[in-house]
């Protein structure tokens, strides 16, 4: 039963016993009952009860969030649809400040294989640190990203080290979600694939309530 079947069915229980309630209580006041009292302390009793099971009800639809640890692999691969930002499109070496959004699809991971479709992330990455002017050091970029997974969204957000040639490996921290994740902790572990050129990405999540 949904959660809005059982609260519809827990209220109806509430109005029955408060309408058995009230009628002892005119027909104790009319002199035609004897065992008003009785009634009225169990009817309150009756109450009690269903409130706790409202309650319950209520516990048991927040109970569908992370309830124990989860690990799971997916394959990341960039749609290259974005817009530039702040007329940045990567046609120079990036400068500090500098910014590019992110939009994503994700995948099962199946090895070398790509597996079912499984969400998308949309995000924005700022430079800290750049690559230099020639390219020949890792820069530092802020990520903040949101992943929308069945069930739910991840957010995460923190710094890696990209590297200008060669695949970058960095790992952010979970810091919140919605749904079936709104509970959720963790990291996750960004691991480009190939020579770093290919727009794919192995992304390992560790999720913890």
């Amino acid at each position: 039963m949904s959660d809005y079947r059982v609260a519809v069915a827990t209220w109806a229980e509430i109005r029955a016993l408060l309408a058995v309630r009230a009628r002892f209580r005119v027909e104790r006041g009319s002199g035609r009952s004897t065992k008003g009292a009785d009634v009225s302390r169990s009817v309150r009793l009756g109450l009690f009860l269903v409130l706790l099971a409202a309650i319950a009800a209520v516990g048991a639809g927040s109970a569908r969030t992370l309830s124990k640890p989860q690990d799971f692999d997916l394959l990341d691969v960039s749609r290259n649809v974005t817009e530039p930002i702040g007329g940045f499109e990567f046609n120079r070496a990036p400068a500090a400040g500098d910014r590019f959004a992110i939009e994503d699809d994700l995948y099962r991971w199946a090895g070398t294989k790509r597996g079912a479709h499984y969400g998308h992330v949309v995000g924005l990455g700022t430079f800290q640190t750049s690559f230099g002017a020639d390219f020949s050091h890792p820069a530092t970029v802020l990520f903040q990203a949101q992943a929308f997974l069945p069930g739910g969204t991840v957010f995460v957000e923190g710094y890696g080290r990209t590297n200008p040639n060669g695949p970058s490996h960095f790992t952010l921290p979970v810091i919140g979600g919605t749904g079936a994740y709104e509970n959720a902790r963790g990291w996750i572990s960004v691991r480009d694939l190939g020579n770093g050129e290919s727009s794919k990405s192995n992304v390992h999540v560790h999720l913890i309530p």
